[in-house]
């Protein structure tokens, strides 16, 4: 039945285009408007789900439509007995720049522009550039790290240069290898390296990949030492004070079986019910913490003239006989924060909270939120004092100098203002300073972009390419990390309040 599909496919591509389905035996490797190529592309088209509804968590394109979902609207597994899988290109072979997508909105964004480096391994001789394969996710799925699954893709390039962007691609796994993570520094420790399993396949149902059926196969097709270099340099090394460290390398080689077998056993696999229950709650979630912090107390609104005051004690009845206290902004937030941060990070991290043309008040109220949350889960606290976010350092595993109990005294409306106003500025800061950040992206626009609506804000590894061209180094620095146009809109008294002295502060 499949078989036929394709037929019909085909041929009224064929039709249409006045071209002939008959050709040469190459014609299957070719990418020609009407041959099989071009029709599997439609077959394999991503079909948008995820954003279908409700509306105001959508994301939706220009024309209005919900946008498709890369991660989510794309089943992981086709064959477990074939070791055939569904894959998600971010980054195809042969591109002048490293892309990641964005597990909450499901988008593709450019991260990095390629350059010729040096192997700091010094076991590659020649320079490092592009990569010979391509670089993926398989759906659905997270590794050991809490990571999108990665997966390399030899072969078929010009096929998925031309179609990554809206489709997934059907992949025979033939390996796979252990890949080694420094966070950051020179990781001189061996246990402070971290491991994850990535994935190493070919198209399927391509005659050119027939015989391959390990990565022994595929260092006798490919210039494999360029391979590990790639992967041990091309995206990213550490820095320090403008020396930089290897941040990736590889380990252990394993066999497709051996490899499905561990994904099976040491990743987190999201089954459609598991997805519908995270989505359902953190809706609730976003839908509560909205209705619950968005306005601004009545108390809490400054009355110069009788009639200011007569409207405002008016508003107060009225709230008293609804059975609404009227909490001042601090109040409630610190309520909510220590009730509802943990799941609130875990949240925002795979479900898009708001829909910026739907509603963009509640839109932009969500993103500082989320920027408030990005600089506590990168250890960083807010003190009301000094109105200044400081480090919070891990003293023992998941415990902080500073407890979630103990953050947030006396903090006023005011003072909490000033972190939300302050967050994006921090982020900021961390990014140039080459530090695990996150930067705001509307639209992955201009040449390098990869031109996909996000409006989200996106990881920042800190890790740099040791360039020789420091324009393509610090690529990405220029760029904005939120709107400038945008303001914290303040739901604080704006009264001056006095400290422990009796002095007035700002």
């Amino acid at each position: 039945m499949k078989d036929l599909f394709y037929k019909k496919i085909v041929w009224l591509l064929c039709f249409f285009q006045l071209l002939s389905c008959a050709g040469s035996k190459d014609r299957d490797k070719q990418l020609v408007f009407g041959n099989q190529n071009y029709a599997d592309s439609f077959v394999s088209s991503i079909q948008p789900k995820w954003f279908a509804k409700p509306k105001r968590f959508s994301l939706v394109t220009s024309a209005k439509e919900p946008s498709i979902h890369r991660f989510f609207d794309v089943k992981p597994f086709r064959s477990i007995e074939q070791k055939t899988i569904n894959v998600v290109v971010t980054t195809p072979e042969g591109s002048e720049f490293i892309n990641q997508i964005d597990l909450s909105s499901g988008q593709i964004f450019t991260d990095k522009k390629v350059c010729s480096q040096d192997d700091e391994y010094k076991k590659y001789n020649s320079s490092v550039g592009k990569p010979n394969f391509s670089i993926g996710v398989l759906p659905r799925v997270l590794d050991q790290l809490n990571l999108p699954q990665k997966v390399i893709i030899f072969g078929a390039k010009d096929y998925i240069s031309k179609h990554y962007k809206t489709n997934y691609f059907d992949v025979r796994v033939v390996g796979g290898y252990i890949e080694q993570i420094c966070p950051h520094g020179g990781c001189f420790d061996a246990d402070k390296w971290l491991s994850r399993l990535v994935l190493v396949g070919v198209q399927n149902n391509n005659p050119e990949f027939k015989k391959i059926k390990s990565i022994v196969d595929i260092q006798k097709k490919y210039e494999w030492d360029y391979s590990v270099a790639f992967i041990q340099n091309g995206e990213g090394k550490n820095i320090i004070s403008d020396k930089f460290f290897p941040r990736k390398r590889m380990g252990a080689i394993v066999s497709s079986a051996q490899a499905l077998s561990f994904l099976n056993r040491n990743s987190t696999i999201f089954t459609i019910d598991k997805l519908k229950e995270m989505r359902r709650s953190c809706y609730k979630l976003y839908d509560f913490l909205w209705k619950d912090l968005s306005y601004v107390n009545a108390g809490s609104k400054v009355a110069k003239t009788k009639k200011e005051i007569r409207q405002k004690a008016l508003l107060l009845q009225e709230k008293k006989k609804e059975g609404i206290r009227d909490l001042s902004f601090s109040r409630r937030f610190i309520h909510n924060f220590k009730k509802f941060n943990e799941q609130y990070k875990t949240c925002v991290k795979y479900v898009y909270p708001s829909n910026i043309n739907d509603d963009a008040k509640r839109h932009w109220f969500f993103s500082y939120l989320t920027a408030f949350h990005k600089l506590h889960e990168l250890g960083y606290a807010f003190s009301c004092q000094s109105k200044s976010w400081n480090i919070n350092p891990l003293i023992a595993k998941n415990k902080r100098v500073q407890s979630l109990q103990d953050q947030f005294r006396n903090c006023s409306g005011n003072d909490l203002d000033s972190a939300f106003e302050y967050a994006p500025v921090l982020l900021d800061n961390l990014r140039k300073k080459n530090k695990l950040s996150y930067r705001y992206i509307d639209y992955d626009k201009g040449s390098s972009g990869t031109h996909m609506k996000i409006y989200n804000w996106t990881k920042v590894s800190g890790a740099k390419l040791s360039c020789s061209d420091e324009d393509d180094m610090n690529f990405g620095f220029n760029k904005s990390i939120f709107p400038k146009d945008i303001r914290w809109e303040k739901r604080g008294s704006g009264k001056k309040k006095k400290n422990s002295k009796g002095m007035i502060i700002y």
